[in-house]
């Protein structure tokens, strides 16, 4: 998706690896997430 396509980007600028391209992508969709989830915990 779009998002992918920005990561790998910003991975390939910043010289990150895979697994932690993957690590960050998953941090972002859980941040989405809760972010999509109003009323859960307002840090």
């Amino acid at each position: 998706g779009e998002i992918d396509t920005i990561m790998t980007a910003i991975g390939q600028a910043a010289g990150c690896t895979l697994k932690e391209m993957a690590e960050m992508r998953d941090m972002l969709h859980r941040l989405r997430g809760n972010l999509g989830r109003p009323g859960t915990g307002d840090g």
